[in-house]
């Protein structure tokens, strides 16, 4: 039973008479709804008495019903906020990357994986997966619409379940389950599992279980509640979210009613510590009639008291609009914070089967522009979704676009990972964010030239703002892909998942939508890990050429969590201390080149960084400076083209020499005089890396130090 009530953006009502509390604003008229209630059926379950129980007595297998769900763009468009609720982006002119580029040269490509293999695989029943997935310590746990299936961090199988299966002690009407989701709450140590059911029915069922201890393969408490007991609509699309006091778990009602579009977002909010302590599922719903999508942030900050959602507002105009969840755990109230607000604008959809595949005609959905991943951590907040690009024009390929917003809706950063080239399109993607503030998105990766494949990208929060890394293919998909089980379109996605492995708060590991061989026109889903290294190794010499006898600083500029070892060689020079972070003092006693490499290791990962100092044997040439003294390099980082600038023209022959980080020739030159006082170097065969320029006039070497980066 829900007892209803209607508020307004500052005052919560309580009365027995129905009525309703507009909101007026400048941007829009809308209502607020507020119903109470608690779970209508509740039953404790055992994951793996479950799994063997439905071995050997396995439910009949049936196709899943399609439903018709609108897209983003058949919402009508909203009106445009007053302009004190918009918060723009305020980048300089000059920071690299970011909206409307591509990636920064200088960045390496995403890292390879630490591991893949398969998680779940299509029985022929259900399109599209909807692929999702976390990980413990222990377990990988992978949801899609036909099974729930759970794994060992190596990928071999222990249990699995049917999604009807798994839920069918809490249905009311026999199979129908569908769009589920799985989370892992590393500071409860408890899964949260998530789906509906019964879809264009008067008895659409929503559905939420926490499991009672840390192993996803015991016992689970499961409830459900009739999402609209008047019957008149029916739930779609669940996204999930949850903090220390609250589950939330928005979704988007339709009417029952043929014909009859979107009729607003949904907002259930539950009690976390009374569906963990299995003793009910007491819930807040909220509906807002003029929103779509709400996505309630996966919280891991301990210390966030107020949950926050995000949704896109309006492509056109570049606006995601922010939402904040407060008040007390039982009286939960939602309100909006803000418009974060790009330079870049973005279409909402691509009008049915857009994408392409290699070998076929047929292309993939790649649905809309909807968010359903969406992070809190570390006091920000940081989302990723499907943009169709370009906008102004007509959209010609479907892009990521990713945010980092602070809690007052602020902008902090924001990227594409876009490729209009070929073009190749990146869809349904998926973010999470470490304990240091490195960011891991994965998604689809489609061109014509290749199957649809599961890739991701990378951002080191030493990265340049507004950057990612180039995406990395970990699984290659086998075959082309055409599925519409009668239906006017090819599905894919809907959703996929990126996570932290809570075993340090470092690595990553997503699961995305990819295409076996075999068999024909079937899904497949794959994990990949991906180890995040926490060290950065790297040093400063104040002289790069310094005489017998006189002392060096090094600088260790790194960096290094607490608790990182580090070890040192000098080139056979003597240091002090010699031992941990430094700086050091140096000294060396013989002249020509000496290496200097540092190694730092914290959890298991190992960086090292190498440099060299070149020593003199008299004090009678005049010191070479870095800047402004005899001569310098221009440009610096450069792609093996440079210029030798000199202090003043010269009028005898130049020689020039350069010398990797071992002391060896790699290049050497004779220039006469007629190049004044800049010298055209042009090499392109070196190797990115660091070198010494040697730069011989009548018998006097002067060096200095380049850094090749192509």
């Amino acid at each position: 039973m829900e007892n209803l009530h209607y508020i307004n953006y500052m005052t919560r009502v309580h009365l027995s008479l129905l009525f309703v509390v507009v909101l007026c604003s400048t941007t829009r008229l809308s209502a607020q709804i507020y119903t109470t209630g608690k779970e209508d059926k509740k039953a404790d379950v055992n994951f793996a008495e479950l799994a063997n129980y439905y071995q050997s007595h396995p439910i009949s297998v049936y196709r899943k019903p399609l439903f018709d769900e609108d897209e983003e763009d058949e919402r009508p468009e909203p009106a445009e906020p007053n302009p004190s609720e918009i918060h723009m982006l305020n980048k300089p002119a000059a920071r690299p990357g970011g909206v409307g580029g591509t990636y920064l040269p200088m960045l390496p490509v995403s890292p390879s994986p630490g591991d893949t293999f398969l998680a779940s695989i299509s029985d022929g029943t259900g399109i599209p997966p909807d692929t999702y997935g976390e990980v413990d310590s222990t377990y990988c746990v992978t949801s899609v619409n036909t099974e729930i299936k759970i794994q060992k961090k190596n990928g071999v199988s222990v249990y699995a379940n049917s999604l009807d299966g798994f839920w069918h002690t809490v249905m009311s009407h026999g199979t129908g389950a569908f769009d589920p989701r799985v989370h892992y709450d590393p500071y409860y140590k408890r899964w949260i599992m998530v789906a509906v059911a019964y879809g264009q029915t008067t008895y659409s069922t929503l559905m939420v279980g926490v499991s009672a201890t840390s192993n996803p393969t015991g016992t689970w408490h499961l409830y459900s509640i009739v999402t609209d007991p008047s019957g008149q609509s029916w739930l779609d699309f669940p996204i999930s979210g949850f903090n220390k006091r609250w589950i939330t778990i928005t979704g988007n009602y339709f009417r029952n009613t043929s014909g009859v579009g979107p009729q607003g977002a949904v907002v259930f909010v539950f009690d976390y510590a009374s569906i963990m302590a299995g003793t009910g599922a007491p819930y807040t719903k909220i509906t807002e009639s003029s929103e779509f999508c709400l996505a309630p942030a996966r919280t891991y900050d301990t210390a966030m008291q107020n949950m926050f959602m995000v949704e896109v507002s309006n492509g056109n105009t570049g606006k995601l609009r922010l939402w904040k969840i407060s008040g007390t755990t039982g009286s939960p109230t939602v309100a909006s914070v803000g418009y974060p607000t790009s330079a870049q604008k973005w279409h909402g959809g691509g009008n049915g089967d857009f994408v392409p595949q290699l070998g076929t005609t047929n292309k993939l959905q790649a649905g809309d522009g909807r968010i359903h991943s969406f992070v809190c951590r570390n006091n920000s907040l940081w989302t990723a979704h499907t943009v169709f690009l370009p906008n102004p024009g007509t959209a010609n390929r479907c892009s990521i676009m990713w945010w980092q917003i602070d809690t007052l809706a602020n902008p902090v950063q924001n990227g594409l990972i876009d490729d209009a080239t070929t073009p190749k399109f990146f869809d349904y993607p998926s973010i999470c964010v470490n304990k240091y503030n490195d960011a891991l998105i994965g998604f689809s990766y489609q061109s014509s030239a290749m199957h649809s494949s599961a890739a991701y990208a990378l951002r080191m929060h030493t990265d340049p703002l507004d950057s990612f890394r180039p995406p990395h293919i970990y699984r290659h998909g086998q075959a082309t892909y055409y599925q519409t089980f009668g239906g006017s379109q090819d599905r894919w996605g809907d959703y996929s998942n990126t996570c932290v492995d809570p075993a340090n708060g470092m690595d990553f590991w997503t699961i995305q939508e990819c295409v076996p061989v075999s068999p024909t026109n079937y899904w497949d889903t794959w994990w990949a890990s991906v180890k995040i290294c926490p060290v950065s190794a790297q040093f400063t010499v104040t002289k790069d050429t310094v005489y017998k006898g006189a002392y060096d600083t090094i600088t260790y500029t790194g960096t290094s969590p607490a608790g990182s070892t580090y070890s040192w060689t000098f080139g056979g020079g003597t240091a002090t201390p010699g031992t941990g972070v430094g700086p050091h003092r140096v000294k060396w006693t013989t002249k020509g080149w000496h290496v200097i490499t540092v190694s730092v290791t914290d959890s298991g990962c190992t960086s090292v960084y190498t440099d060299s100092v070149y020593v003199k044997s008299t004090v009678g040439v005049d010191e070479v400076t870095l800047k402004n003294g005899n001569f310098d390099i221009l440009p610096n980082p450069n792609d093996g083209s440079f210029s030798i600038v000199l202090a003043a023209p010269i009028s005898q022959t130049a020689y020039v020499k350069i010398l990797d980080m071992q002391g060896r020739i790699v290049y050497k030159n004779t220039f006469s005089n007629q190049y004044q006082d800049k010298i055209p170097v042009t090499t392109k065969d070196l190797a990115p890396g660091n070198y010494m320029v040697s730069l011989n006039l009548d018998g006097v070497e002067y060096t200095n130090k380049i850094t090749i980066a192509r």
